[in-house]
This record gives C-alpha cells, structure tokens and sequence, in this order.
C-alpha cells in the first residue's frame, strides 16, 4: 500500500527517517535561528545600524527574554555629535538600559518601563549656555547611577500607576509618581483630538537632597537659611507667586480673586515645611491631599482659564515625607501583631496583616502576614482570606485558590477573577479536588427546592464563587435541576461548565466524568424524592 501519492514527497520522508543524529541537531540550530528571542534581537540590532547613521554608537552584548517581555542592551557607548562640540568630546555610557513591557502571560496590562543603570554623560554634551548649573553645583560631568521610566496601565480597569525616578550624584534624587483610577481619553466631540479623562487617586514628587542645597546655600539670600527669617520669605514668595496665577486667569477689566484656602493651605505647609528642612535638610516633598481610597476629575481644560479649580481639586501640600511613609505601621503596633495577634482587634489584624504580605506599610514578610491574617481567614473575613490568597498567588497557587475560595464564600466581590487567574496556573483535576474540600459535608437546602429562581440562584452563586464557596459540581447538581424544570439560565450555567470541561485535557475530562456522575446521580435522587416536578410546577 502506498502511503504518500507523491514520490518526490515520499523519498523526502524516508530521508528525513534515516537523517543521523548531526543532521536531527541541526534542525534544532535552525529553529534557534528563529527563535522569538533571536528575531526580538535581530530586529533591535537593525535599529541601532540605523540609529548609526545619525550618530556613533556602539554596545557590549542585547538580552532578550521574551516570557517576561525584557530586553537589555548591556556596555553602552554612543557619541551624539552635537554641533556645538567641535572636538567631539560629548560622550555618553550606559552601563544597562533595559526596556519592559507587561508578560506575555497578563494580556490586561500594558507596561512601558525603561531603565538606565550607570548612566554618564559628559559637560561637553550640556549646551553652553546650560552648564552655568553645573559649575554651580562643582560637577564636571554628570552621573546618573539610576534612572527610571515607568507607566503600567491595567486594561480592564483603565487604572495606572505612573513613576518616575532619577539619581543624580552629587546633586539629588527625584521621584515622582501618581496613581490613576481612570485613565483615557474622550473623543465623542473629536475624534481626532480627544480630551483626555484623567481621574487622579495620588500624585507624589519627592526631591532628595544629594548635595544640590550646599550649592544653593551660598548663594540664596541669607534670609533663607535663616529659620526665623525664612518661613516670611516663603510666605511672601509664595504669596506673590501664587497672586500672579490668579491675576492672569482674572477676565480683562476684573479684579483677580484673592487667594482660595486651598491656596492658603499651600503656603502654610510651604514655610512650616522649609522651616524643619533647615534642620535637617534631607528631603522635600511635594503631593496631592486626595483623601485617601477616593480620586478627583482633574479637568484639564478647566484648569487653563481656572487655575484656581486646580488647587481646590488636588489640594497640594508640602511635607518632609510622603503620606505613605507616614501612614506606616507603628512598629509597636507591629511588635504587638509579631507577638500575639490575638491581643489585637480585627481592623488592627488586617491593617498589619496586609502590610507585611503586600511590603506597603512594613517590611515585607509574608510568612509573618499570613500568620496575622491566619485566624481573621478562619473566621470568614473575606478581605484577609483575599490578603493571603493574593499573596500567596506566585509561590503556591493551590494555597491561593483555597483562600480565595474562602474570600469568595465570604462575599468578597474581587474573589471571582482571582479564581479564574488561578485556574489558568491549575489542571482540572485539581481544581475540582480543592473545590471539594471547602464544600462542607451537609444537607442540600431545602430552601433552595421551592421555587425555580432559587435554583438557579444557587447555581449562579456555585459557579461564580461569589457569595458561596466556587463548586463547579454543586453549580452543575443546581443547574440541572433548574434546567430539567424548564429554566434556559440554568442550561446556560450547565453549558458553561461544559465548555470548561471541553478544553481541558483527556485526564482532567475523566476526573470531571466522574464528579459530574455522582452530581446527576444526586440530582436525580432529590428530582424524585422532593417530587420536585409537582412542587416546581406553575
């Protein structure tokens, strides 16, 4: 019997049948050829030949780690070239610069990071008009050991977090980030230029004294550095600034509004702060006073004829520290939670609990967090059942699944998707065995068999996780009943099921067989011994 109709096809099959181990390697050097990762680098070396051609640059080694979306161009030497330096001593080093998206494996995020590590540039790079600030501050040349770029947007929410960091020695390090709830634009009017929707939860910029205010001091004003004369002098500084702003957004002919609280509030936190900044002159901080858990529409446009409407919306003060570092567990608190977290009330619990598992508030320790949110989990607090699941998601998914389906049991409306972000990293099988230890051995309800709706309420609440422990076998037991009394919502959530069950591999199929199996047979039993097709009936 002739297996192929093709006889130049079939010799090419017997040869690739007898091919010796050399000849199989190099189909393995072939498809390394064309790696993701080999492609990622071609496509980035291109580039730079192309950047060549508007100035000099060379470069150690390219990283590509496609998984994590990562590419790092290692040992970077350029010469920009700029036509102000006939010599051609601008010179700019890379030590890193990496570039990261969001992995591959998180389609709802977009991330835009880049990152420099060593970064030195020489004076001969800066204008001349601009290195008056260099001499200023004693630099020759200016070395950044760290800068970052970082926007990381959550596609289903439309939130970002948006932070930006630089280091410069000798002189100081800046950090601003901000926290959006809502980011995106509006192009219901015109499309082509949309409005941005911007609604802001935080905004922090922080200036860290590196030896930038030494320079200053010699040549600010005495009164400055004076901590009786200085808090006057910010004041009026400020005072006038500030009074300038609303003379310019006043209508032609009016008289500027006088200054708002908002305003007011602002210069107050200005001389306090400048005055405890002379005693120890280490950080500045500039930031929104947003309540904390809520946000603000900042109104761009408004805000150009109303500068006004700006202060009042993101109430901005001065500080020493940002807000988060004041809002830090107290470390008695936190020795007390160490110790014996029994001895603390439940807010307490939580607040330390999801401090140490999170890194936000205390050291990161989730060993310790866990424990402290332990008990509180037992008990059916959903948001420390979601606080250890959440924590525990990287390194032992099964342990997340089982406290989430605790969080979700207990009414936490965030449960679901954790859930299903956990069944990706889960076979079938498994699910189905961790689901069946958070189902109590107990009676059906005999409330749920009066009435169709109250079928499918259970059903509903089986398969989601939201309200009841997720059971994909409790949720199909439900839903046939529903379904074999007439209702299409409960075929709906058994089709659902079914489709789960359908892409799953053949082991996980059989796990599912038999679990759906002993579901119908329990189904059955109750249709007939609650006589349910009188009791349902219209």
């Amino acid at each position: 019997m002739r297996i192929c109709k093709h006889p130049a096809l079939a010799a090419a099959l017997v040869a690739l049948s007898q091919a010796s181990p050399l000849q199989a390697q190099g189909w393995g050097e072939w498809l390394s050829a064309i790696s993701p990762e080999r492609i990622v680098q071609q496509g980035l070396q291109t580039a730079i030949m192309m950047a060549r051609t508007q100035f000099d640059l060379q470069y150690g080694s390219i990283d590509v780690d496609i998984l994590s979306s990562r590419v790092s161009v290692n040992e970077i030497v350029a010469w920009p070239l700029p036509d102000w330096d006939e010599n051609g001593d601008c010179t700019v080093e890379i030590d890193r610069l990496t570039l990261q998206g969001a992995p591959l494996d998180d389609p709802n995020r977009i991330r835009m990071k880049a990152q420099m590590l060593g970064a030195w540039v020489a004076a001969a790079c800066v204008p001349p008009d601009g290195r008056a600030p260099l001499s200023m501050a004693g630099l020759e040349d200016i070395y950044v050991p760290r800068l970052t770029l970082d926007l990381d947007y959550d596609v289903a929410r439309a939130g970002a977090d948006a932070h930006a960091f630089a280091e410069i020695e000798g002189v100081a390090n800046v950090d601003l980030t901000a926290a959006f709830s809502y980011l995106w634009f509006d192009g219901r009017d015109n499309m082509d230029n949309p409005d941005p929707v911007i609604f802001l939860s935080s905004a922090t910029l922080a200036l860290e004294n590196r030896g930038l205010w030494e320079q200053m001091q010699a040549m600010a004003p005495p009164p400055l550095s004076d901590p009786a004369q200085a808090p006057a002098m910010i004041d009026g500084m400020l005072r006038q600034a500030l009074a300038g702003i609303n003379a310019q957004a006043a209508p032609e002919g009016s008289a500027p509004a006088p200054l708002s609280d908002a305003q007011e509030a602002l210069i107050a936190s200005a001389a306090e702060t400048w005055t405890l900044f002379l005693a120890n002159p280490q950080r500045l901080v500039l930031e929104t006073g947003i309540e904390p858990g809520s946000d603000v529409f900042v109104d761009v446009i408004l805000y150009e004829d109303d500068p006004l409407a700006l202060f009042d919306d993101l109430q901005p003060r001065f500080s020493l520290a940002p807000s988060a570092s004041r809002m830090a567990i107290d470390a008695a608190l936190l020795q007390t939670a160490l110790n014996d977290p029994g001895a603390l009330g439940a807010d307490d619990r939580l607040a330390v609990g999801r401090a140490l598992v999170s890194g936000d508030g205390a050291p990161r320790n989730r060993s310790a967090g866990m424990t402290v949110l332990q008990g509180l989990a037992e008990a059916g607090d959903g948001d420390a059942a979601m606080a250890m699941s959440q924590a525990l998601a990287a390194l032992s998914p099964d342990q997340a699944y089982q406290w989430a389906l605790v969080a979700g049991a207990a009414g936490n409306r965030t449960a679901p998707a954790q859930l299903d972000r956990l069944e990706r990293q889960l076979s079938l099988a498994q699910v189905l065995q961790l689901q069946s230890q958070q189902i109590p051995n107990t009676p059906l309800p005999a409330a749920a068999l009066e009435s169709i709706s109250s079928l499918r309420a259970e059903a509903a609440a089986r398969l989601s996780g939201n309200g009841q422990s997720r059971s994909y076998a409790l949720a199909a037991l439900w839903a046939m009943l529903g379904a074999a009394a007439g209702d299409a919502e409960s075929s709906d959530i058994l089709a659902q099921i079914d489709r789960i069950v359908a892409t799953a591999p053949t082991d996980d199929q059989q796990a599912w067989a038999a679990v759906e199996s002993e579901a119908s047979s329990v189904a059955t039993r109750v249709w007939i011994d609650q006589n349910l097709p009188a009791k349902l009936a219209p």
